[in-house]
């Protein structure tokens, strides 16, 4: 992920190799009446900035009005970029949005790389410093995990910024802030998540976000390894027909589906979030290439069969899906 390079003596973050995931599926079906035919189953030897020797000629100290002044305009500029990052609602959206937090993490060093702090400040300045470097240390992370679907909202993006060591640098800045200078106690910094455990939300098998009706045609679905949830959408439409929760290892029969050709989209991963309709870890999402079409006729019906399974194995020409145009 392309972002701004450290400040010279930084090294740089070691990034983790994005990772690839897919679901490989089993599918089987045909028309029948009465009988289904074919089923399937901060690195070492850093200098820290707060420890490098003041210039000679550097600039005159800043007043103590105009010291505040740029540090809240700082801190609006980071709370701004933060916020981007906490409410991304997928894997690209985060790694974007940790690009940018890490390109205004970078303007605000060099900003206040260059100001000499009030009298009183210098070791909360110092302090500052190191913090931000952290931080873009830690957004660059972050980035990487988005990249590889191992993170996957903000949710799970503020998740791993909060338990970070830049977050705890910033708040321990913060407090030497408002130390020398009261007026900063409170803003800030607010912008920062409070730490949290890892959730791991479900729901419940079976549960539906788009349910089909009116139609005589079934689906049933073996589930795999992960949750996941299981799509049909006509082709080329935004809304799906079918949108249906399934816990891993379940299994489940779907009735109701009207006649049509569709397409077979799946989402997997961890602690499904409900108001994003989304999983925030270790997600994945792929959709058929070939598609499922339903007929009924006066004396036949059509049933498909779904067995989901980690890995390449599978029947079902899949590629990966857009989590930003996923139909749901």
């Amino acid at each position: 992920m392309p972002a701004p390079n450290p400040p010279a003596g930084y090294p740089m973050p070691d990034a983790p190799a994005p990772r690839k995931r897919h679901v490989g599926w089993w599918i089987a079906g045909g028309i029948t009446a009465v009988l289904v035919l074919g089923c399937c189953g901060v690195g070492a030897g850093a200098v820290l900035l707060s420890d490098l020797p003041a210039g000679d000629d550097g600039p005159p100290a800043m007043s103590a009005g105009d010291y505040h002044q740029l540090i809240a305009r700082i801190d609006g500029d980071l709370g701004t970029a933060m916020g981007a990052v906490t409410t991304a609602t997928s894997p690209a959206k985060v790694s974007n949005a940790t690009e940018k937090l890490r390109a205004t993490t970078s303007a605000s060093l060099d900003e206040i790389r260059g100001t000499n702090p009030p009298k009183g400040q210098a070791a909360a300045h110092g302090a500052l410093l190191d913090a931000l470097v952290s931080m873009d240390t830690t957004a660059a992370a972050t980035g990487s995990a988005a990249d590889a679907y191992e993170v996957c909202t903000g949710t799970s993006a503020a998740a791993m910024i909060a338990r970070s060591e830049a977050t705890k640098a910033t708040r321990a800045a913060a407090q030497l802030l408002a130390q020398a200078d009261p007026p900063l106690a409170q803003p800030f910094a607010a912008y920062l998540p409070e730490p949290t455990p890892d959730a791991n939300r479900r729901l419940k098998h079976g549960a539906f976000l788009a349910r089909p009706n009116g139609g005589s045609g079934h689906l049933k679905i073996t589930g795999g390894k992960q949750d996941a949830l299981v799509t049909l959408a006509r082709k080329g439409a935004k809304k799906p027909t079918l949108s249906v929760y399934i816990r891993a290892k379940a299994k489940l029969t779907i009735t109701g589906i009207r006649d049509g050709d569709y397409r077979v989209y799946i989402a997997n991963g961890v602690d499904w979030d409900p108001r994003a309709k989304r999983f925030n870890r270790d997600c994945g999402y792929q959709r058929d290439t070939t598609g499922m079409r339903f007929s009924t006729s006066s004396a036949t019906y059509t049933i498909w069969r779904l067995t989901l399974q980690a890995g390449a194995a599978g029947n079902v020409p899949s590629e990966p899906a857009d989590p930003d145009t996923f139909p749901i």
